[in-house]
């Protein structure tokens, strides 16, 4: 099926549900992978192994109990829901406090904005998408906001605060305010996925709901499949990925090399 592929990044990637089979047949098929923006396919298999691998998701697939964390987690998680009061907006209401949020967070950590307000805002537009704001509490400020999309199973696409309420456990507050939400149907077959691991962008964030939330590792097996010519040039490139992952230029390259480098190591 075409709609069981999506574009991303000069990539093709699943449009389904981490836990769903891809049907690797239906990629030559589809008109994407003829794109001459896209440069190879990468999907995942056997999710959810009970082996560990190189590759997994980010899952929270059970209830959430405070009690269960150390005292010193426990004091951050709490010193946020007394900061911040979060709660599902309408984000048409909020949409220029959302993008400047979503600006600030860019210009502090040196991310790439590719987007203008109304691309920005179309991006809620979407089916199934929820927002969480945090409001906080001493002057009624939205201060951060994080955006899932509901798909049978919870997808966390997007978390951002203002950097300065960081200190305020801003963070924390939304995602706990997120499980608070969910937790009476976090189970085996309902879960919140913070995607697969990242190796291109700089963050910490997978850590902190592990350590902080009990989110876990679903571990699986990594897929690529590249375009002849593109193969070509990832082999030829292989030998001296050390060399171009000092380069900042060359940043996106060193990431495809570095899953490639994954990608090639034996798992069970």
């Amino acid at each position: 099926m075409d709609n069981e592929w999506q574009y991303y990044n000069h990539a093709l990637i699943p449009s389904i549900p981490p836990h769903e089979t891809v049907d690797i047949k239906s990629l030559a098929d589809n008109p994407l992978w003829e794109d001459k923006r896209v440069l190879f396919a990468r999907w995942t298999s056997d999710y959810d192994s009970k082996y560990e691998t190189n590759w997994w998701y980010c899952i929270k697939d059970e209830p959430f109990d405070i009690s269960s964390i150390n005292a010193k987690k426990r004091y951050e998680i709490n010193k946020g829901t007394k900061n911040f009061d979060v709660r599902i907006i309408n984000p048409i209401d909020y949409k220029d406090a959302l993008f400047d949020i979503y600006v600030c967070v860019a210009n502090t950590y040196s991310i790439n904005m590719n987007t203008d307000q109304d691309s920005f805002i179309k991006n809620f537009e979407r089916d199934n998408v929820v927002v969480f704001g945090a409001f906080d509490r001493s002057d009624g400020v939205l201060s951060g906001y994080a955006i899932i999309v509901e798909d049978g199973y919870i997808k966390y696409e997007s978390h951002k605060a203002y950097p300065e309420k960081e200190k305020k456990a801003a963070n924390a507050a939304i995602v706990n305010g997120i499980l608070e939400y969910y937790n009476d149907k976090l189970s085996n077959e309902f879960y919140i996925c913070d995607g697969e691991r990242n190796i291109y962008h700089e963050t910490r964030f997978q850590d902190y709901l592990e350590k902080y939330f009990g989110f876990r590792k679903a571990y699986c097996r990594l897929n690529i499949k590249y375009k002849p010519i593109v193969k070509l040039i990832v082999n030829g490139l292989f030998p001296f990925r050390k060399f171009i992952g000092n380069i900042s230029k060359l940043k996106k390259v060193s990431a495809v090399l570095k899953m490639h480098e994954l990608y090639k190591q034996k798992e069970f």
